[in-house]
C-alpha cells in the first residue's frame, strides 16, 4: 500500500502532511563524527518547525528563526523529504521519514547524493540519524532590560566604579 501525496513548497494550497506539521523539538542527531556532511537545520534542544505552505524554520527561540524550504511525498514504509535553502536548490538535502505518534525520525543523505533508502545511519554513505518530538511552539526569549553603560557626563561606565560585590541598581 502506498499513499503518494506531493507537497510542494511553490504552492501555498499543495496537500501536506498533517502528521508532519507543527513544532519539533531535535531530540539527537546519529551522524559520523569527524567528517563534514550536510545536515538539515536543528541541533539537539532546537525547536523546528514545518509550516503548510513549505517553509521549515529552525531555532523558533530567536526572534528571527531560520528558514529553508521543503517538500515531502508521503508513502509506506519511509516518506521522503527534500530541504534547501532558496538559492541553493542544488544543494537539497534529500532525507526519508517515519513519524510514530509523537516521534519525528528523520533520515539524511548527508553528502547531497542518493537519498537513503532506510532510516538508519550509515558512515560510509553517510547517512545521518536526527530524532524529533513533538512540543508546543516554544515562548520567545524575553528581552533583557539593559542599563546605559554610560551617564550624561561620565567618561566612565558606573558599572566600573561599583564594588565587586555591589548590585546592580
Amino acid at each position: 500500500f502506498a499513499l503518494n501525496v506531493t507537497m510542494s513548497s511553490n504552492s501555498p494550497d499543495s496537500p501536506s502532511d498533517p502528521a508532519l506539521l507543527g513544532s519539533w523539538r531535535v531530540m539527537s542527531t546519529d551522524m559520523i563524527l569527524g567528517k563534514t556532511v550536510s545536515l538539515i537545520g536543528g541541533l539537539p534542544g532546537e525547536y523546528v518547525e514545518f509550516t503548510p505552505d513549505g517553509r521549515y524554520r529552525v531555532d523558533l527561540l530567536d526572534r528571527r528563526p531560520s528558514e529553508s524550504r521543503y517538500s515531502a511525498v508521503v508513502s509506506e514504509p519511509d516518506s521522503s523529504l527534500d530541504v534547501w535553502n532558496v538559492g541553493l536548490e542544488s544543494l537539497v538535502a534529500q532525507c526519508i521519514y517515519q513519524i510514530d505518534r509523537d516521534r519525528l525520525t528523520v533520515c539524511v543523505a548527508g553528502n547531497h547524493r542518493q537519498r537513503p533508502t532506510e532510516i538508519r545511519r550509515d558512515d560510509d554513505k553517510l547517512w545521518c540519524v536526527i530524532t524529533f518530538t513533538r512540543a508546543a511552539p516554544p515562548k520567545r526569549r524575553k528581552r533583557v532590560k539593559s542599563e546605559p553603560l554610560l551617564k550624561n557626563g561620565s567618561l566612565i561606565p558606573a558599572a566600573f566604579m561599583k564594588a565587586p560585590n555591589e548590585e546592580s541598581k
